[in-house]
């Protein structure tokens, strides 16, 4: 948006008259030199009464639409936003201190995005951070910085972005991919995995300068971890594979004391997502097919239940004692415990009625999240 207007503007000027030049030249290299810095657009007010919204967006187009709910999951307003490809099937996006951050990819080429955007939930306004990285994987954020990760032809790039002056610094390594990222007492934890030659698996853990400080082979317990969760000074991660990339049931556990790596055998799921409660760890499972399932797992006394579900599980989310999870159609709410996974209440989500443009769910937050 900002380097058309400064084209278009200059274009004008410089036909008009020549003795203008330099001013064209000035905002052009302002545009340049603004790094990641933002844009802001007004996408009018968000429901003051919102509880829960759910993400949705497509590839097929710049459209991205949020609906939000209340309490009693009632649709109370829903708003369209001009990206395409917002958030992640795989990711949860980032609320904090009522603010949305959520990486818009865009569709690629000359419609690349290669941008996070922070929306203020009070009054809707969204700030483009541009990292310029091609199909984001992941992004973490801090009271100065985000950080967004991708990979591209067997190298994998960290952008941290300051949101102040919109200032980029980048890390590039020569492994396959990194895909989460995780922030803990001013360290940026990075999730590698190299697939060229034996396939091998790392943490990075890095300061905020984007140094690494150290680098924890972790390939003996698995490969592709795809989301963590922190727990008692320990961050758990899901590995859904071994290092010959056969299916395997396990969570990492990396102490955040002294980087020693343990794990945890589960009795059914191949790990996606996870997150803890009151002491108890809640995982998916890959869904193959159309029922998804939970895995229960009590931290404690390290025995676990399996609950089947009636439909796909992919991220979910808990607050306020209970599970949150949605398919392409459909918004479920669970009440939990270790014994049983109660579906409380269902609700339709407002579809899009566009011809020939699918809309999938990419993303689930919270007004406030108290678990």
């Amino acid at each position: 948006m900002v380097l058309f207007s400064c084209y278009v503007i200059g274009g004008g000027i410089m036909n008009r008259s020549a003795w203008i030049k330099p001013m064209w030249l000035i905002l052009v290299l302002s545009f340049f030199f603004c790094g990641c810095h933002f844009n802001v657009k007004d996408v009018s007010d968000i429901p003051s009464d919102f509880y829960i919204a759910v993400i949705r967006t497509t590839e097929q187009k710049q459209s991205t639409v949020i609906s939000f709910y209340d309490k009693d999951l009632k649709c109370v307003g829903t708003k369209k936003l001009s990206y395409g490809m917002v958030g992640s099937t795989w990711k949860h996006p980032i609320c904090n201190d009522n603010h949305l951050y959520v990486n818009a990819a865009g569709l690629g080429g000359e419609k690349n995005l290669g941008i996070c955007l922070d929306m203020d939930l009070n009054t809707g306004n969204i700030n483009e951070l541009k990292h310029g990285l091609v199909g984001p994987a992941d992004c973490v954020e801090t009271d100065n910085y985000i950080f967004v990760c991708n990979n591209l032809n067997y190298k994998s790039h960290i952008v941290r972005c300051e949101k102040e002056t919109g200032d980029i610094k980048e890390f590039t390594e020569n492994v396959s991919t990194i895909d989460t990222l995780y922030c803990y007492d001013e360290k940026l934890i990075a999730f590698a995995t190299d697939y060229q030659g034996i396939t091998k698996s790392y943490i990075y853990i890095m300061d905020y300068e984007l140094d690494v400080i150290r680098t924890i082979d972790i390939s003996q317990f698995g490969i592709n971890v795809e989301n963590v969760c922190l727990y008692q000074e320990k961050l758990l991660f899901s590995l859904a594979l071994d290092s010959s990339q056969n299916h395997i049931r396990k969570v990492g556990i990396l102490s955040l004391d002294d980087y020693t790596i343990d794990s945890i055998e589960l009795t059914e799921c191949q790990p996606l997502d996870l997150q803890v409660h009151n002491d108890t760890l809640y995982v998916s499972d890959f869904s193959h097919d159309a029922n998804g399932k939970i895995e229960v797992y009590d931290l404690k006394a390290k025995k676990s239940k399996v609950f089947q579900l009636e439909h796909t599980v992919n991220c979910f989310y808990l607050n306020n004692e209970c599970l949150y999870t949605a398919s392409d159609k459909t918004l479920y709410e669970y009440s939990i415990n270790q014994e049983m996974l109660e579906l409380k209440k269902k609700t339709e989500i407002d579809t899009s009625k566009e011809k020939d443009v699918h809309y999938y769910v990419s993303g689930i937050f919270f007004k406030a999240s108290i678990n």
